[in-house]
């Protein structure tokens, strides 16, 4: 005897296109067609249960929202550009670069002239500035006298 019928077969039978022996197996074998029937079952009421389902949702018109999607897209893309570029641009020209040009030779020595001449003018012989006179204590031209504050004249000679 023949081996039962898988599945596969079951179904095949189902849509008519089983095999002559499969036909006369399950005509034959009490398990097969009690499988048969369960199957034919189930494909009833899955039958039944797509009937019932509600119709398809209508699909959406492609035709225009991708191409506003894209535009506002690329509008903001574009407005963020604009706004890093304003921003950059304005930094830019608060920026000040000092860009200091290179001496001639004759600006080379004339500064190495000045800070020897500078050098030589402010070393004093022991560090200390010479005092000058304040203008009361200089002498008069006519022979060394000086006008003090009350009009009276000082001889600047013992001095």
């Amino acid at each position: 005897m023949r081996e039962c019928l898988r599945d596969h077969n079951l179904l095949s039978v189902y849509y008519d296109e089983g095999a002559v022996e499969d036909l006369t197996h399950l005509e034959t074998c009490s398990n097969c067609t009690a499988r048969y029937r369960r199957l034919v079952h189930d494909l009833e009421l899955i039958g039944q249960a797509l009937e019932r389902l509600p119709a398809a949702l209508p699909a959406r018109r492609q035709d225009r929202e991708p191409w506003s999607r894209r535009v506002v897209l690329a509008a903001t893309l574009a407005a963020g550009v604009v706004m890093v570029t304003s921003i950059g641009v304005w930094q830019w020209r608060d920026a000040h670069v000092n860009v200091q040009r290179q001496r001639t030779d004759d600006e080379n020595e004339i500064l190495r002239f000045l800070a020897d001449a500078s050098t030589g003018l402010s070393a004093g012989g022991d560090g200390e500035m010479p005092m000058l006179p304040l203008a009361s204590d200089r002498a008069d031209r006519d022979g060394g006298e000086l006008e003090g504050q009350d009009g009276s004249v000082d001889d600047m000679e013992g001095i």
